[in-house]
Formats: C-alpha cells, structure tokens, sequence
C-alpha cells in the first residue's frame, strides 16, 4: 500500500523561475526562501535530478525545458520533498515526482507553461517506465559509505536517473543529513555527480551496466577521450551538441578542443602584447614629433632674434 503522503501532490513543492524566483508553492515553501538558491542551482547546472538526504525526507529537484504558450522557450525549476517512507524500491515515487513536476509547472496561473523536456526536447517522455539499472557494483556503494565523492560518466538519462533512485533507496537509512546526488549537463560538487560532463569519473554506466572506470587521474583529457572511445563507452554524441541542447552552450568538442583553446588564447595575448607596444611605439613616435616642433620653433626664434640683433646693433 502506498503511503498517503506520497499520494499528496501539494506536499511540500515549490515551482521557480530560473532566477530563482517562486511561482508557485506549498505553505512552508511560500514561508522560507532556503530553496531560491538551490533552484538557481538547478538551473546553472543543468540538472535533470539532484536530492538531498533530509531528516525523514529526501529533497528532489529538477531543472525544466518549458515553452510558453505560443512563445519562446525558457527553463524553470520543480523542488518537492518526499517523506522516507514514500522511497521505496520500486520507482513509483520518482516517475510521480516527474508527473507532479509536469503538472505542477503546466498549471501554474501567472504564466501558461508547457514542459517539453529536461536536458533536451522530448527526452521526458521517456521517463515513463524508469527500471533500476544492472548489478551496480558493490565498490560504488563502499566508495560512497566511505565518504568518498563518486563520479560516474553516462548521457542515459533514464539509466542515470535510475542510479540515483536505486542508491537513494538503497543508501538513505545510513547517510547523514545533506548528502546529496545529482544527474546534471555540467559536473555538479555534490556527493555524488553523474552525468556527460563527468571528467575525472570513477564509474561508467552505459545500456543499464554499470562499470568502475579505473584510470590515471593525472591523465590528460585527450588521452582519456580516446579511452572511452576505445571502450567503446560513447556511442550517441549527440548529447553534447549544442544544436540538441536548447538553452546549452556545452560542447561535444570540450576534450578535444582543450589544447586548442588555450593555443588560441595564447595567440591572443601574444596580439594584445603586439598590439600594445605598436600603440606604444605610435606614443613614442608622436612625442618625437612634439620635440622635434618644439626645437623646430625655438630655432626658429633664436634665429629671428639674432637677424634683429644684427639689422639694430
């Protein structure tokens, strides 16, 4: 039997603008502003699910694609709190947490929304049946009770989110109060990051499997690009273009063009240095100039007041 709790949208929810800025709420959301950050976060981020372990709660947010009716598109932010008991390990709560971010948001009074996606168009519609991704790996879950912060790579939204819902069941009886995790575009300092931002990633998961990713930290972007595309791992790049991402600036080239941005900001400091000392040498020619006028006129003088001297003796 579900709890009566979870059955209840209007628990504890708040909708925000990507400022930050509170739509729509519950009571106790309308009373604090605590969340406002938290949803400017969500925002920056990108973030397709972050939660937070709360005394007898779990905190969820999501970042939003939305279009206005008959308008341009935007983003907002949907926060709800889950009682502990509504986290089970079927996903039920967590696909109710998507439908309530869907209804809430389209319902909202002050502005017609219609919600069309999380990282990209459409990809929500394919949240519908979230299933608990494949045999995730015991070394994830003693990294994770170690207080170690975990990384895992993956553009599956779907698997990702299910990651998440099944560590957040699995995990949330021995966490402590403000751990947190998130599925997000860009690499959030949470306690657990997933998502195709990951760099220095400890796991992988990719079709429901779940990987440990052991590499050398100190290897260079370019070198571990090229491991995940020997492994096979990044198949669908499309994630990363910023033509499917509305509202995105993230590049699919961000490893590989590393080394080229920084040979095109070194060309660029080298012009403004360049630059500057032409500027610098143009100064310098046109004080010369000034001198030269000034003695110019001045032998000029001299030379008028010796011919007066000589034509009155």
């Amino acid at each position: 039997m579900q709890n009566l709790a979870f059955e209840d949208s209007s628990y504890k929810f708040g909708v925000y603008s990507s400022s930050g800025k509170l739509l729509l709420g519950s009571e106790k959301f309308r009373e604090s502003s605590e969340h406002a950050e938290l949803a400017k976060q969500l925002d920056i981020k990108r973030s397709a699910l972050y939660a937070e372990v709360r005394d007898n709660e779990v905190l969820l947010g999501c970042s939003l694609l939305v279009k206005i009716l008959k308008g341009r598109e935007e983003r907002a932010v949907f926060i709800k709190c889950f009682p502990d008991e509504a986290v089970t390990q079927e996903p039920n709560w967590i696909n109710k947490f998507y439908t309530d971010a869907i209804t809430q948001t389209e319902e909202l009074q002050s502005i017609k929304y219609q919600v069309i996606g999380l990282w990209k168009e459409g990809d929500i519609l394919t949240l519908s049946s979230l299933e608990n991704p494949v045999n995730p790996p015991t070394c994830l879950e003693r990294k994770v009770l170690s207080g170690e912060q975990v990384s895992v790579w993956t553009h599956d939204l779907s698997g990702g989110i299910s990651l998440l819902a099944y560590l957040i069941f699995k995990l949330k009886s021995v966490l402590v109060p403000s751990f947190s995790f998130a599925l997000s575009l860009y690499p959030w300092n949470t306690n657990i990051s997933a998502g195709p931002g990951e760099f220095d990633f400890d796991f992988t998961l990719e079709g429901g499997e779940i990987l440990s990713y052991a590499v050398d930290k100190n290897a260079n972007s370019e070198e571990m690009l090229s491991q995940i595309q020997k492994d096979g791992i990044k198949e669908q790049k499309d994630i990363l273009d910023t033509n499917n991402l509305p509202g995105s600036n993230y590049s699919k080239a961000r490893y590989v063009n590393r080394k080229k941005d920084k040979v095109e900001q070194r060309t660029k400091i080298v012009i403004y240095v360049c630059n500057f000392f032409l500027l610098l040498l143009l100064v310098l020619k046109f004080l010369l100039l000034i001198v030269g006028l000034l003695l110019l006129i001045i032998r000029l003088l001299l030379l008028s007041k010796i011919s007066l001297e000589l034509t009155f003796p």
